[in-house]
C-alpha cells in the first residue's frame, strides 16, 4: 500500500512539474505575442494619423479650390 503511495505521488509530481512547464512556456508566447501586437497596434496608431492629416490637407484644398472656382 505504502509503495502505491508513494508511486502515485511520484506520478503526479511529475505531471505537476510537467504542466507547470507548459503553461510557463505558454505564458511566455502570449507575453510575446502581446509585445508584437502592441509594436503593430502603434504602428497602425500613426499610420492612421498620418493618414488623417493628408485626408485634412486634401479636404481643406479641394475646399479651397472649391471656394476659388
Amino acid at each position: 500500500m505504502q509503495r502505491t503511495i508513494t508511486e502515485l505521488e511520484t506520478k503526479l509530481k511529475s505531471e505537476s512539474n510537467r504542466l507547470k512547464k507548459k503553461y510557463e512556456s505558454e505564458h511566455q508566447d502570449l507575453i510575446i505575442q502581446i509585445d508584437n501586437l502592441n509594436r503593430t497596434n502603434a504602428d497602425l496608431a500613426k499610420a492612421n494619423k498620418s493618414l488623417a492629416t493628408k485626408l485634412r490637407v486634401a479636404s481643406t484644398s479641394l475646399f479651397l479650390n472649391r471656394i476659388s472656382e
